[in-house]
This record gives structure tokens, sequence and C-alpha cells, in this order.
């Protein structure tokens, strides 16, 4: 039995479904055909995304040997300003709830590291930690000076290797 998930962000649990073109296909952001549906939602009250159901852990050794994302060439000029975008949403969002900055940062599927490197810039007092399926990615990150896990989040569990 599936339960209508609650928004990590407000609480809500009305959700709007987003069309899925191919409904068996998805692709990742680095370019690979997926043989699953996309399956995303958008949270009616403060528009969050995710995917509907929980992630189930098939495609943990695909995240952690085979994706590629920030290996593409001009990579970092094209996302940093991305992270840095988000860094500064979340700040606004932050402070329209009670003005309050973040002491601590959890990022899951973090990998390399930069949406934390865009937090850490404007959040210096926080600490930042990460879970990052891809050793590669995680590496890069830890590099940069985060506490990084490598492992995937989903279906309930946690499964972490240090």
């Amino acid at each position: 039995m599936q339960t209508t998930p609650i928004c990590y962000i407000c609480g809500n649990s009305s959700w709007k479904k987003l069309p899925d073109p191919l409904p068996n296909r998805s692709v990742t952001t680095d370019g690979h055909i997926l043989s699953q549906a996309l399956n995303k939602v958008q949270c009616v009250h403060c528009g969050l995304l995710r995917r509907m159901t929980a992630y189930d852990g098939s495609l943990a050794d695909f995240y952690s040997d085979d994706y590629a994302v920030y290996n593409r060439p001009g990579a970092e000029s094209f996302d940093m300003p991305r992270y840095q975008a988000m860094a500064e949403w979340i700040g606004e969002a932050a402070m329209e709830s009670g003005g309050l900055e973040p002491s601590e940062v959890i990022e899951i599927g973090c990998g390399n590291g930069w949406a934390l490197q865009a937090m850490r810039a404007r959040y210096k007092g926080a600490t930042y930690t990460g879970l990052e399926p891809s050793v590669q990615a995680a590496a890069i990150a830890r590099a940069a000076g985060f506490t990084i896990l490598n492992g995937v989040a989903g279906a309930g569990t946690l499964g972490l290797d240090k």
C-alpha cells in the first residue's frame, strides 16, 4: 500500500502529477536513457518537485559507477551560477520563514559539492554534509572540505559506506 508523501518543505500532502512524455523511459542529467518513468510531482502549496514513489535503489550501481554529469566540458561554468542562484533562493525562503540562517546543511545527491560550495559561500557558520552514490564525485566534494558519505537514500533505508 502506497501512502501519499508529505512535502519536506511545507508539510503539505497535495501533489500535482507532472506529465511523463514516455511512461517507461526517462533520461538522466548526463544523457543516459533509463527504463523507468520520470514519475515527478509538484507540491501544490510550495512548488517542491520530487519523485512520487520512493527510490528503490535499483540505480545505485549506475549512479556510483557510470554517472558522469560533472565530467562534461563546461559543466562547472554552466552549473555554478545555478547553484549560486539556488543558495540565494534558499536564503530568501529562510528569511521569509523566520529570519533564520541554516546552521546545518545536508544535501542528498551532492555530486562534486558545487551546491554545498555555493551554500558555504553564503552561510559561513553552518556545517555541511553530503550523501553521494558516485565514489569519484564524493572524493572531489571531500577534497573541497565537506563531510561526504557514499551511498543512496531510499525505500525507507539509508545505505551508507564511509
